[in-house]
């Protein structure tokens, strides 16, 4: 019967459907041949034997009436009652034999053809007299046709005998057939409720069994479903041995309970991972708790954990790590854990294209040789190394390994990892940013607290001495650095924290020449150098020795910029000097972060700013203590020059003439002109920074201004015995310029050129048309400026203590000149000489 188990429910119940139908078709066939039968025999009864009786009774009735007809033709006197009655004769004679011949056509039994001959035979010899007798009753023979009707009495009774006869017995036949209809009609209603009885004693029995066959497994199936669903994990699956529906439902049934245990085992450990996350006070806390779980979960050897930064595309060292025993080997001391090639390979296989990385055997040659190194180096034979991804954010690798045995990793397992592991990330990613903000909270206090100490200091060492304490403990190193260039552009150890007191002390130590530590040198100023492992990072073979003799495994390295003003017409006009190197060193191999390096420029930059904001705060006193001197100086000379003349004239009579005091007079002038021009260029100043300062501009001929500017000097370059040449190129086109300011311009430089030289100097103007400007230069074969005052020969007040004056002069002339669109500069070379040149544009 397993054969009928096996089969579907629909099959099952089909088969007793067809039982069911078997049995009304064999009731419904023999019913309808019952009444197949019985109509036949009603119409045997009805056509043979009640049709006949019909037709007999209507021919004894005809019969009758044309023998009542025949007698009134006799007896009337009326011919035409006599003709009614013979067409009568003629129509009942017609149905006569209709009705004889139908009876004819039915099936007649020996009784029944003989009474009929019979009958035919009496009934032709009474038609015979019956013609005889009309045709004398018509003829006037009433009474002879009289006497032949009442002779042939005998004929027409014979004639209805007979019917009669037949008559009776087809009756009797009729009664007969109607009496075996009745019989057979209850024998088969007998037949009928013995089918029926039968069909009901093997249909139920039948209709039971399978009903069982699908009721019982599944009250059964019900019953462990309703214990499964009110919590009872632990129901045993169901043994049902059959293939059909039921069998199907219970198998899946017995596997979704399986999945279901399987889904709950898996929430249970992700609850479980969850709150060892959450629990944890640390992020490494957290770590260990997370590769703890997973190594026991699934029987691991060994589970480490290593973030990823997705800016480098680099794993950092391990952060935590999972054993299963203290015979097999950590991996915690082995640095940045593996290197870039093999980075790169895990990269690629679980970030890039998005899929655990599955090694059954390690051996296998699919790998390539620098990762199975790298597995071999720490023991590892089989192992899962799964991506940790929140929203696509890598954010680091799981390495579940086995290291005494190789391992088969069934799908399934891996399976129930990528949920886990999606879990884990959004652990992870929330532990992260909570560090992060804590992290970032604490920054932001201690970069508070360092800018509001740093700003109480003013000297350089006070600095970066407190500096170097604060990113020592920020970053949590035992030494950190703080370089300057010496006058060979080499780099020593300017100042030095050490939090070690076993470490050797670098201060005031030279790291090798410029050309070693080229390294440490950024491309750009916002760029930060970071060398994660000096050994296999650092390409220099002295400054590596060096760095690793001193203890120096990871070095994270930003320089402070200033910036100066290039007075040169080039496609910058800025250059960058690097005042000094901040550095972090660890004394171990050591990834650093991007979050460590963004704090790192925020710190240096910051101090940076208040460190050159103290420069120039510093630069600013000095040069206002400069002007005051200077200007002091500057303007006691002239007044003490006129005090004393005065003192002069005051001293004479009163009556003396005019001409002994000239002398006297043309020097208080000449003072007063100086010092007139002195507040004219505080004036000046003035203007030009306030913003009220404005150009007339005229089309102007600038031989001429050139010309005017060099009648005024004259007396001052005789008296200095110096020589002016002009060489002002023939035909210079008109320019719209501000002749009063450009003559402020020449005076400027062309006096600046006599006054700063030794006697005997020689000035040469040139002016000249270049593309669309004016060149002018205006140079001198003197001492040249200092190399210490040419980047700020521009500034105000930018000389040493009482040598150029105010030295406004210069800044008036750069502003006036960038105020026309035009530029200027200067070249110089040590006693060689200066020239001034600037440019200005023709249209």
């Amino acid at each position: 019967m397993q054969w009928f188990k096996d089969l579907k429910t629909a099959q099952k119940i089909l088969i007793l459907i067809m039982l069911m139908v078997v049995y009304i078709v064999v009731i419904g066939l023999i019913s309808y041949n019952n009444a197949r039968t019985t109509t036949m025999m009603m119409r045997n009864l009805y056509y043979n034997h009640l049709m006949p009786v019909k037709w007999l009774n209507d021919i004894r009735a005809h019969n009758r009436a044309n023998e009542a007809n025949l007698f009134w033709i006799v007896t009337s006197d009326n011919l035409a009652e006599k003709q009614g009655y013979l067409a009568d004769i003629e129509l009942r004679v017609n149905k006569v034999d209709k009705d004889l011949a139908n009876f004819k056509k039915i099936s007649l039994d020996s009784y029944e053809q003989k009474n009929l001959k019979l009958f035919e035979e009496n009934l032709k010899k009474y038609r015979a007299n019956r013609s005889v007798i009309v045709q004398m009753a018509l003829n006037g023979k009433s009474d002879e046709a009289y006497k032949s009707l009442k002779a042939n009495r005998s004929l027409i009774d014979n004639t209805n005998r007979y019917l009669r006869a037949l008559s009776v017995y087809s009756e009797k036949k009729a009664h007969d057939i109607e009496k075996q209809n009745e019989k057979n009609a209850a024998r088969m209603q007998i037949k009928i409720l013995i089918i029926i009885i039968l069909a009901l004693i093997s249909l139920i029995p039948s209709g039971l069994f399978i009903a069982g066959l699908i009721a019982v497994p599944l009250s059964e199936l019900a019953a462990k479903m309703k214990e499964f669903t009110e919590g009872d994990l632990s129901v045993k699956p169901l043994k049902i041995q059959s293939k059909d529906e039921i069998g199907e439902l219970n198998t899946a049934f017995n596997i979704m309970t399986q999945n279901i245990r399987d889904l709950v085992n898996k929430e249970q450990f992700l609850r479980t991972i969850n709150n060892r996350i959450l629990t944890a006070k640390t992020l490494e806390e957290a770590i260990q708790n997370i590769v703890a779980e997973i190594g026991k979960s699934f029987n691991a050897d060994r589970v480490v954990f290593r973030f990823f930064d997705m800016s480098k595309e680099l794993f950092s060292g391990v952060i935590g790590e999972y054993r299963k025993n203290q015979n097999i080997s950590s991996v915690l001391e082995k640095g940045s854990y593996s290197d870039k090639e093999v980075d790169n390979y895990i990269n690629w296989k679980i970030f890039k294209e998005k899929t655990p990385l599955i090694m059954n055997n390690i051996n296998d040659p699919e790998y390539p040789e620098p990762f199975r190194k790298f597995c071999l180096d720490i023991n590892v034979k089989s192992a899962i190394i799964m991506p940790v991804v929140y929203k696509n954010i890598n954010l680091a690798a799981i390495y579940i390994s086995c290291t005494e045995n190789f391992r088969t990793w069934e799908k399934e397992k891996i399976d129930f990892l990528i949920p886990v592991f999606e879990q884990i990330a959004i652990g992870i990613n929330l532990f992260i940013l909570n560090d992060k903000l804590i992290k970032s909270l604490n920054n932001e206090i201690n970069l508070r607290e360092i800018i509001v100490n740093v700003r109480k200091l003013e000297d350089h060492d006070d600095i970066y001495n407190y500096l170097l304490d604060q990113l020592a403990d920020i970053f949590n190193v035992k030494r950190c650095l703080h370089l300057h260039f010496d006058k060979d552009r080499n780099l020593y150890v300017q100042n030095e924290i050490i939090k070690d007191k076993n470490l050797e002390s670098l201060l005031g130590q030279t790291i090798l020449c410029t050309a070693g530590t080229m390294e440490l040198i950024p491309d750009t100023t916002t760029q930060i150098i970071a060398v994660n492992d000096v050994a296999k990072e650092i390409r220099n073979i002295d400054l590596k020795t060096y760095l690793l003799n001193k203890n120096i495994r990871a070095v994270l390295l930003y320089p402070t910029f200033q910036t100066h003003i290039i007075h040169e017409p080039s496609s910058t006009d800025f250059e960058e000097e690097i005042l000094g190197t901040t550095l972090i060193t660890s004394s171990k191999e050591r990834m650093w972060t991007q979050e460590e390096i963004n704090l790192f420029k925020l710190i240096i930059d910051t101090v940076s700013i208040i460190y050159l904001e103290t420069l120039q705060r510093q630069k600013t006193d000095e040069i206002r203590k400069t002007f005051i001197a200077t200007l002091t100086h500057d303007l006691r000379s002239p007044i003490f020059a006129e005090q004393k003349a005065l003192e002069f004239i005051l001293s004479k009579d009163l009556e003396s003439s005019l001409k002994e005091f000239y002398e006297y007079l043309e020097n208080i002038y000449e003072t007063n002109e100086e010092l007139l021009r002195l507040v004219n260029n505080l004036l000046m100043t003035y203007h030009l920074e306030s913003g009220k300062f404005e150009l007339n501009r005229e089309l102007s001929n600038f031989s001429d201004i050139i010309n005017s500017s060099v009648r005024s000097l004259r007396l001052l370059a005789q008296d200095q015995e110096s020589e002016i040449t002009t060489n002002i190129e023939e035909n210079l086109p008109l320019v719209m310029i501000d002749k009063v300011e450009i003559n402020r311009v020449l005076t400027n430089l062309i006096s600046n050129a006599i006054k700063h030289n030794k006697k005997g100097t020689k000035i040469n103007i040139i002016a000249k048309k270049i593309d669309n400007e004016i060149l002018v230069s205006i140079s001198d074969n003197g001492k040249g400026i200092p190399e210490s005052e040419r980047k700020n020969i521009f500034q105000r007040y930018p000389t040493a203590k009482r040598k150029i004056g105010t030295g406004l002069g210069l800044y008036i002339s750069k502003q006036i000149i960038e105020a026309h669109n035009g530029k200027i500069w200067f070249e110089t070379e040590k006693e060689k000489g200066t020239a001034f040149l600037f440019t200005l544009p023709i249209s």
